[in-house]
């Protein structure tokens, strides 16, 4: 099986997500979708370990972790070219959709501590609760 690039990759994603951001009941113009996206209008970054409050059973993640958003209620996190042990597992991409009816998250990453600084910063764009999770590997 030939494997794509990351750019087609990172493509893929992207329009995958914009196909979840249809499930949004809210109409948006084709003009401002795109210009949110090449605009990559908001960057939310998880700050360090003393901001979170990690649960007692969740290991604190030390890795930095951006959720860029590409459109009024879609956004994204890009894990760095690695293998499985570098910066903690974190070698993915993940994707949140804030719906009317909650959020949807297409990949969850590859550990609790990953997926735990995802969801803190899900907490910082929407209060809405996660309604489904998309797992396409792992």
């Amino acid at each position: 099986m030939k494997m794509l690039s990351r750019k087609c990759q990172i493509v893929l994603f992207i329009l995958t997500i914009l196909l979840f951001s249809g499930c949004d009941k809210q109409q948006e113009s084709t003009a401002a979708m795109k210009t949110a996206t090449e605009e990559s209008s908001t960057s939310i970054a998880a700050a360090g370990k003393e901001t979170i409050q990690w649960p007692d059973n969740i290991e604190p993640s030390h890795v930095e972790m951006k959720l860029k958003q590409i459109s009024p209620s879609t956004y994204y996190v890009e894990g760095p070219p690695g293998t499985p042990t570098d910066n903690e597992g974190f070698m993915s991409n993940a994707g949140v959709v804030v719906t009317s009816e909650g959020v949807v998250v297409f990949d969850a990453l590859g550990t609790p501590s990953l997926a735990y600084k995802l969801y803190y910063l899900i907490r910082q764009i929407t209060d809405k609760p996660v309604v489904k999770v998309v797992v396409s590997h792992y």
